[in-house]
């Protein structure tokens, strides 16, 4: 059946301690990724919807493979980017190389906080959150088990490995550098975020 939560809420422009009793249908954040090209400062990375569970399991396989292989390119892209600046001050002058740069670390951070989110929300909802590994050019860089040819997990690129940690410091590095070209960086547009206000991607339409 479909899935209601009932329960005392607090009402935008009342006092918090005059919660109203509602019957609400939950919704779940999904990043759609479509079509995703890092280089491209303008290039849209995908509407996070809010979807009730029934519609957010069936989008889930197909959204988070795309998520995965998008993160997976920005990820090469930012590590691209370090080893060409590695032993270089930052070109400043260079508006092109900055607002690349800047466009890669901003949108790693958007679709690495959607795949936590999704992440949680499949562990939730879904008994086994695996998905295809398949994709345009390699394979995701996702959790799987050796044997499969399937994603057990979203890779977020957060965790404790050496690799995400390295990852983790070349964008510390990167960012370093760019906070000496005040004012290039900023005039990156920001790609479309979510407006829903959400607790681990968890939203409430009132029934």
């Amino acid at each position: 059946g479909t899935e209601r939560l009932g329960g005392q809420f607090p009402i935008a422009g009342r006092p918090a301690d005059e919660p109203k009793s509602m019957k609400v249908l939950p919704h779940y954040m999904l990043r759609k990724v479509q079509a995703f090209r890092p280089d491209d400062i303008f290039a849209d990375i995908g509407e996070a919807e809010m979807l009730p569970a029934r519609e957010w399991v069936n989008s889930y396989g197909a959204s988070a493979n795309r998520l995965q292989q998008a993160l997976d390119t920005l990820v090469q892209s930012i590590k691209q980017d370090r080893a060409r600046l590695a032993d270089k001050s930052f070109p400043c002058s260079d508006e092109h190389t900055v607002r690349a740069v800047s466009s890669h670390l901003r949108r790693f951070q958007i679709l690495s906080d959607d795949c936590a989110s999704m992440r949680d929300t499949a562990g939730r909802l879904l008994p086994r959150g695996d998905f295809s590994a398949k994709g345009p050019g390699k394979p995701a860089n996702c959790f799987s088990t050796p044997s499969s040819s399937r994603c057990a997990q979203l890779n977020c690129y957060r965790g404790s490995s050496d690799g995400d940690r390295d990852l983790h410091r070349e964008i510390e590095e990167l960012r370093a550098k760019l906070s000496d070209c005040e004012g290039v960086a900023d005039e990156v547009p920001m790609p479309p975020v979510s407006q829903v206000a959400s607790a681990g991607g968890l939203g409430l339409v009132v029934l």
